[in-house]
């Protein structure tokens, strides 16, 4: 059968989408992964599954939907910006409607409170709500630990490590535009509030102000260890990068995974940063800093950390942490429960299975045909050739093209998960879509 799963932001998406692409493929299906919506939508890909990252109710999406459906094509989706980590349940106002879940044909949600929002909200829809849970949570469980033991791209280890989310600080978005995507995608309409974009960016450029002088200092106070600053998937390095000039212990790195990094680390430092979340329940040391008491962020991903909002206090106690004298915060009833309330697949099976028996039911009864590969590939070589020759880039800052050796050892990676993943091979069709099959 065939299967597409479109993804948007790599560095946030590509390790999830590959795993769930590698567990179809095993079970006999054919797997297209990277960007393939205009392709599907001008009839380059025989029908088939396609897997969306969100089904936000803007008018393009909801033509896209209607187009699909109209040409046979059976739908899923797994929203990977809300429904976990949110303080308030308003999501399912912004990234859902009516409209979207009668022209989808299964959603799936990322825990117990993500379904009970979607289904009192959506209730006609009952059986297309699916209790599945995210893959990128099947990366922070216990039993994945063999996943993080070799890790070739990360040079540094037990570094000071901090996970940023300081919207439009150095981000490739303006304030402007972003307003504008909101207002054309319809947010403005369901609800949400253009003085509410505008407060983001105030308070994140409050706090970034703070935060670059602690760097600094923390970086002369530890002149002996890396720190490793992460910009968020939507950030410019290189505008990163200008605010710490010839400072040789602190590195910029967008490379790779933020799973990764964090599991190298000695010590997390964020404020309301879904990796500061991630990073105290795989139990890392965490701080959660805050040297303006502002709001900002998710509220829920300090829960679990250690939380300091001074300079004096927050050096202090790295300088413990170096010296093994810090006292962890034991939080692991709590984060126990709070797993529970919002993930599936933290405890019990893991999500990328879930998902894949899903697809196989709903492809069960459907016979589809098989993709012209000759075609395909030779379309795109033509493609990708023409853009060389005018000097296009082949995307951009959220994702241009797989790199070779990027996914080689991402799946190498997960064959200690999955041995069967050893059967599946990979084509790269063209240099932003890969076909997964056995």
């Amino acid at each position: 059968m065939n299967i597409y799963i479109t993804f948007e932001l790599k560095q946030r998406e590509l390790l999830s989408k590959l795993f769930l692409a590698l567990e179809a493929a095993s079970r006999g299906n054919e797997v297209f992964l990277g960007r393939i919506n205009t392709y599907l939508e001008r009839g380059f890909f025989k029908p088939g599954l396609i897997h969306f990252k969100s089904i936000t109710p803007g008018e393009s999406r909801i033509r896209q939907l209607e187009n699909y459906k109209k040409k046979g094509f059976k739908t899923t989706s797994l929203d990977e910006e809300n429904g976990f980590i949110d303080y308030e349940n308003s999501y399912k106002n912004f990234r859902f409607s009516n409209k979207t879940f009668s022209l989808i044909d299964k959603v799936f949600t990322w825990g117990p409170y993500d379904f009970a929002n979607l289904l009192l909200e959506y209730p006609s829809f009952k059986s297309k709500i699916v209790k599945s849970g995210n893959p990128r949570i099947d990366f922070w469980r216990k039993d994945f630990k063999k996943f993080y033991h070799k890790i070739d791209y990360i040079k540094y280890e037990n570094y000071i490590f901090f996970s940023t989310n300081f919207d439009y600080v150095c981000s490739y978005r303006t304030i402007k535009n972003e307003i504008k995507f909101h207002r054309d995608s319809g947010y403005f309409k369901r609800g949400l509030k253009p003085e509410e974009i505008i407060r983001w960016a105030t308070n994140s450029k409050i706090l970034f102000k703070d935060y670059k002088k602690s760097i600094i200092k923390i970086s002369k106070k530890f002149k002996d260890r890396t720190i490793v600053i992460r910009p968020h998937p939507v950030d410019d390095p290189e505008k990163w990068k200008s605010h710490f000039k010839n400072i040789n212990n602190i590195v910029i790195s967008s490379e790779g995974f933020i799973s990764d990094w964090i599991d190298k680390a000695k010590v997390v430092i964020h404020a309301g940063c879904t990796g500061g979340l991630e990073s105290s329940v795989r139990n890392k040391t965490t701080i959660s800093y805050y040297p303006k008491k502002i709001r900002h962020g998710h509220p829920f991903a300090d829960y679990f950390s250690k939380k300091i909002f001074n300079e004096k206090k927050l050096l202090k106690e790295i300088e413990n942490i170096y010296s093994d004298s810090n006292e962890k915060i034991k939080n692991e009833n709590k984060i126990s429960q709070f797993l529970n309330e919002r993930s599936y697949n933290f405890f019990g099976e893991p999500s990328y299975k879930k998902i894949v028996s899903t697809w196989q039911k709903i492809l069960k009864k459907t016979h589809y045909e098989s993709n012209n590969l000759f075609f395909l590939k030779f379309s795109f070589r033509i493609r990708d050739i023409r853009l060389k020759l005018l000097g296009k880039k082949i995307g951009d800052h959220k994702f241009d093209y797989f790199n070779k050796k990027e996914v080689s050892e991402i799946i190498s990676r997960l064959k200690k998960i999955d041995k069967k993943f050893s059967k599946i091979k990979i084509e790269y069709i063209k240099s932003d879509i890969i076909r997964v099959y056995k």
